[in-house]
């Protein structure tokens, strides 16, 4: 059995007996999250003032969860503003010919280029979903448990000799 859970402290001392093995998976480091980051952002055109190692640094505190949020916001931010400027630049013009010039205008890029702004509008938006003070309570949990009891393999048993011989015991006659 298998169980997974960021609450420990709350579960049952009897269902924690039946867990032998616990693993603690913490927070991402710095590296960690540099890493996710690389993973989710692979494929985006990154503007030159985007940095990677940056982006991580202000992350603290954020699950791989949280950084896939993070960078799907950071996405939005950029459509979102992409939108705009379209907006701004037709509302001078009056009711169906703003719309047959939006259309006849639609040319938005196929990828388009996240810069370090779109990353910020992100940063304001989406947040840790861990709280410092449960993080601190887990990592208690964890060093209060007694570790795991040693497991030893035990030889086979020894072989028998085989009573009564089975179907051989008997001799058709």
């Amino acid at each position: 059995m298998m169980v997974a859970t960021n609450r420990p402290y709350d579960l049952d001392e009897a269902v924690l007996r039946r867990l032998p093995r616990q693993i603690l998976v913490d927070m991402p480091t710095v590296e960690d999250r540099e890493a996710i980051l690389k993973i989710y952002l692979k494929d985006e055109l990154l503007g030159p003032d985007v940095d990677i190692k940056d982006l991580a640094v202000s992350t603290p505190n954020y699950t791989g969860s949280d950084l896939k949020n993070f960078c799907v916001s950071t996405a939005f931010a950029r459509v979102y503003e992409e939108i705009r400027a379209v907006n701004n630049d037709l509302a001078s013009i009056e009711g169906r010919k703003r719309l047959r010039l939006a259309l006849a205008n639609l040319k938005f890029p196929p990828r388009h280029t996240l810069h370090a702004r779109h990353f910020d509008k992100a940063l304001e938006e989406i947040g840790s979903t861990i709280n410092p003070a449960s993080l601190t309570k887990i990592r208690n949990f964890q060093k209060r448990r007694p570790p795991p009891e040693q497991h030893v393999e035990l030889p086979p048993p020894p072989s028998r000799p085989r009573i009564g011989g089975g179907a051989r015991a008997f001799k058709a006659g």
